[in-house]
């Protein structure tokens, strides 16, 4: 309730809230968006409440806002970076949304996932923490092997996890 209470006009959340006196960080990032949307989503899975519904097609508009010409969402408005992570969060999000404008947002959020496996996997082994970031996460890892899962590209899900046991990142 307090998420749903604390969305801004536009879909956005603050990354950040002080619990003592309310002031929020006046930062918004993707990422944060997106997992309050996949949890309205969800909750509406489980209990087939629509107690949500606002919440998550105000964070859906709010994160198409954030897509570049490539297709992939940068980590906010005041920033250029894209993040691995962010993106596979928000697919999910998109990908499962139900309510006004489940079309759109569901094909959204294909493309972004489809975006993803595009151009932040390498060598169809392991996914980049970003553009132009090199680093391989093992949150981004499994994440990224999930989105595999769900495109039906099991050798790519399954060399993915293998890399990941081989780099001792589990």
């Amino acid at each position: 309730d307090q998420l749903a209470a604390l969305q801004r006009t536009d879909g956005s959340l603050d990354l950040a809230y002080n619990t003592v006196n309310g002031d929020s960080a006046r930062l918004f990032r993707t990422g944060t968006v997106a997992w309050v949307g996949l949890a309205a989503v969800i909750y509406k899975q489980e209990t087939g409440s629509k107690d949500y519904d606002a919440l998550a097609n105000g964070a859906a508009k709010w994160i198409l806002t954030q897509q570049g010409d490539d297709g992939l969402l940068r980590g906010g408005p005041d920033v250029k970076w894209v993040s691995t992570q962010n993106n596979i969060i928000a697919s999910q999000f998109l990908s499962q949304y139900t309510g006004v404008g489940q079309g759109t947002f569901r094909k959204q959020g294909k493309i972004i996932g489809e975006t993803v496996t595009d151009k932040l996997l390498v060598n169809d082994d392991h996914f980049i923490q970003g553009v132009g970031d090199s680093v391989q996460p093992a949150d981004v890892q499994a994440l990224g092997a999930l989105l595999l899962q769900q495109q039906g590209a099991k050798e790519k899900d399954d060399k993915v996890l293998q890399t990941l046991i081989d780099n001792d990142r589990v």
